[in-house]
């Protein structure tokens, strides 16, 4: 199916995302911050969806979507922000800096796999 980057400090929501995704078919890459999603992008540049944590220690989300949209080879990427984040303001940040979609933790995998299904079939 699709190659999909997950960034997120989280081991054990980067573990379920990585079950739930792979059950359905997807190639997983992880990264546990957003400097280190940037450098996984340069290995993994077929990468098609970014599934990306709001807050994380060294680069935030926010900034690597950002980061991301500046490099011209990455901008056939799409951008999923999970998080606890749901403020008014970090959604329109997401937004400006280029997330699709905004999905609120907890996660339930059966409601995850539809929306990632949704932004791969989105031009």
């Amino acid at each position: 199916m699709a190659k999909i980057l997950i960034v997120d400090d989280s081991e054990s929501l980067r573990l379920d995302l990585r079950d739930t995704l792979e059950s359905a078919g997807h190639e997983v890459v992880e990264a546990i911050n957003g400097e280190e999603g940037i450098k996984a992008m340069s290995k993994h540049s077929d990468t098609r969806i970014i599934v990306i944590d709001f807050n994380m220690p060294i680069m935030n989300g926010i900034t690597m979507a950002q980061r991301i949209r500046e490099i011209p080879e990455y901008n056939h990427v799409k951008l999923l922000m999970l998080t606890t984040e749901s403020s008014k303001e970090a959604r329109q940040a997401g937004k400006d800096a280029g997330i699709l979609a905004w999905i609120t933790k907890p996660l339930v995998g059966n409601k995850f796999t539809p929306v990632v299904d949704m932004i791969l079939a989105r031009k």
